[in-house]
């Protein structure tokens, strides 16, 4: 009886690969097709980051980072005209008068900055750190419409 190996000798079997890789990579930033999150909303992805979202809700833009264990006193949030930065740190220390035997945690950090689609009203921006999950809410500047200047004579 033969048997088919796939590998080496086979050239379908490398392209496979890289389809399944790039299917996860497609999966890993939420899809194609409405947008990038799949829900018509904006999905930025950085590698080694913690995750993070920017969506339009209308009236306002809403920041959803990733920052868990960390409280409102360990992240700091700036906004300015269309940008929006985000700041934090979480590090790891043992409680005194012990020992870690083993550690699979890691610290790491935030160090991170947006370039928003609009220009949003700092003012009135608010940040709320619930369940690892930092969230700021942005609204937008309201924008006037056109307006007619009245022509006159000299």
């Amino acid at each position: 009886m033969l048997t088919r190996w796939l590998g080496i000798d086979d050239p379908w079997y490398e392209l496979d690969d890289i389809q399944r890789e790039m299917e996860g990579w497609v999966r890993a930033v939420g899809g194609l097709g409405r947008g990038l999150d799949g829900r018509g909303g904006l999905l930025y992805a950085v590698s080694g980051a913690p995750g993070a979202r920017v969506r339009d809700e209308g009236a306002r833009l809403v920041v959803e980072v990733d920052v868990p264990g960390l409280g409102p006193d360990e992240v700091d949030v700036k906004v300015e005209g269309d940008r929006v930065e985000v700041r934090g740190r979480r590090t790891l220390t043992a409680p005194e008068g012990t020992r870690a035997l083993r550690q699979e945690r890691s610290g790491w950090r935030i160090d991170q900055a947006w370039t928003l689609p609009v220009v949003v009203d700092a003012g009135h921006a608010d940040a709320v750190v619930k369940d690892g999950v930092l969230t700021v809410t942005l609204p937008k500047v309201a924008r006037p419409g056109p307006t007619a200047v009245p022509v006159r004579t000299e």
